[in-house]
């Protein structure tokens, strides 16, 4: 009964990304259904710590690896027209939050840096209560301006414009600025609500979903930015659910079977290459005009 343990260590031993992957994250089943299909929602945790496109998400159970679906929420009149209803139904998490400070001034700003990788696809106003019970009223359009920065050297920024609707303060957008490295954003609002309070940047919901091969908990590997996207059948005649059972996504933990790449040895210059290539030739010379020399010496001597 021993060999079925090791015979899963030596499978998930033999799988690379295992030695190549720098983070885990455990997934703990439903409670009460571990052998039912399940989804697990993915936070900006695991957009900053995995390769761009999640394309380096790995799943192991037992150490066997296990097929998985990524499910993005999306409003289904969106499907249907291509472009976002202002009432849009579909789910959303909040990444980030930028609390603003009080201001006189009709304009207002904040700044926040967006992490690498994660997706910025909706940023919404987050306006308080107005004072004293009464009806907050604004009649004119609430102008944004967008100004992303990748955090790199001489980098362009990106800018967007866009128009809040005073009833709907939600305001699709994506950025790519963060694709590759953090960025820093800048939004500026004119003309900004008295109870203008704070800026909420949103992603949209994607779940990853699997059908388990034991009850035992799942491990996700990420981190490994050489990975390239693995294709599944699960994957191609995967439908999501309507109210799937969700499993519990752990905090990123270092992968203890990560090895690091081995650092690579300078190759050598042309001026060195020639030198090498030189000692090569006068020791072949030598090598084999010695022996040439030293018998036609003899000879004359023997003479």
């Amino acid at each position: 009964m021993k060999t079925l343990p090791i015979l899963a260590l030596a499978l998930f031993a033999a799988d690379p990304s295992v030695t190549t992957s720098r983070w885990q994250r455990t997934i703990t089943p439903p409670p009460g259904a571990p052998y039912a299909a399940a989804c697990v929602t993915l936070d900006a945790d695991t957009f900053s710590h995995a390769a761009p496109g999640l394309r380096d998400l790995r799943l192991f159970q037992d150490g066997r690896e296990v097929q998985y679906a990524t499910d993005e929420s999306y409003d289904d009149r969106m499907v249907a027209t291509g472009y976002t209803p202002l009432d849009d139904r579909a789910l959303y998490d909040t990444v980030g939050l930028a609390t603003l400070a009080a201001s006189s001034t009709a304009d207002r700003s904040a700044t926040y840096v967006l992490p690498a990788h994660v997706p910025i696809e909706r940023i919404t106003l987050r306006i308080g209560p107005p004072p004293n019970d009464s009806i907050a009223i604004y009649p004119d359009p609430i102008r944004v301006h967008l100004t992303a920065r990748p955090n790199l050297p001489n980098a362009e920024a990106e800018e967007v414009d866009l128009l809040a609707n005073p009833v709907h303060l939600a305001l699709p957008v994506t950025l790519g600025a963060n694709l590759q490295q953090s960025a820093t954003l800048r939004v500026d609002v004119n003309p900004a609500p008295p109870q203008f309070r704070a800026i909420a940047f949103e992603m949209r919901r994607r779940d990853l979903c699997y059908q388990p091969i034991s009850a035992s908990p799942l491990l996700l590997l990420l981190g490994d930015d050489h990975a390239t996207v693995r294709h599944s059948d699960y994957a191609a005649h995967f439908a999501p659910a309507a109210s799937p059972l969700m499993a519990a996504l752990g905090p990123v933990e270092p992968n203890p079977a990560y090895l690091p790449p081995a650092p690579r040895t300078p190759g050598l210059t042309h001026r060195q290459r020639l030198v090498v290539a030189c000692g090569l030739a006068m020791m072949l010379f030598f090598v084999t005009t010695f022996p040439l020399l030293r018998q036609r010496t003899a000879s004359s001597t023997s003479r």
